[in-house]
């Protein structure tokens, strides 16, 4: 096949030619950068949506957080409370008493020694089991035993030994 088209001809079509390819890969081009574009813009949105999210469970976790500090506060606190309140004082010690024994029964005496306690006193012998029982329930003593008993004209005397302290084993 000859080709019999003027030279001036063939390359304007070729321009022409050369012209669409370029307009096509010009159009690709800017279609693939479009695309990758939409691609980056999506990802920039559902990471900001991550971002979100995770600020959301930063907040949350914040505040829960700030509880968990005001609950330690609270416990030191009390725990602060409970140790000074677990210094045993002897005055309470003896105003209790007062409460504790029953009626009926007289107290001669009682010694506090370095934790022990000895409770001497006199009633019958109900009262003595009641008093031992009492004594026993109070949180300041623990170890109650009764160490002697004596009869008497009007009863019996008594003897009652313990540990004194708060909590005390």
């Amino acid at each position: 096949m000859i080709n019999l088209l003027p030279a001036e001809l063939k390359r304007k079509r070729k321009r022409l030619k050369l012209k669409r390819y370029l307009i096509l890969l010009a159009v690709i081009l800017i279609s693939l950068l479009t695309g990758i574009n939409f691609y980056l813009q999506a990802l920039i949105i559902d990471t900001q949506d991550d971002l979100v999210k995770v600020e959301e469970q930063v907040r949350k976790l914040k505040f829960k957080a700030d509880k968990l500090e005001a609950k330690v506060q609270v416990l030191k606190q009390q725990q602060i409370i409970s140790q000074l309140s677990n210094k045993l004082s002897y005055t309470r010690v003896v105003k209790d008493l007062n409460i504790i024994i029953p009626p009926g029964v007289w107290l001669t005496g009682f010694i506090i020694n370095q934790g022990k306690l000895l409770v001497i006193g006199e009633g019958t012998n109900q009262q003595i089991i009641n008093t031992i029982e009492r004594l026993a329930k109070y949180p300041y003593f623990k170890q109650v035993n009764l160490v002697s008993t004596k009869e008497e004209e009007e009863g019996f005397q008594f003897q009652v030994s313990g540990r004194l302290g708060y909590g005390a084993q």
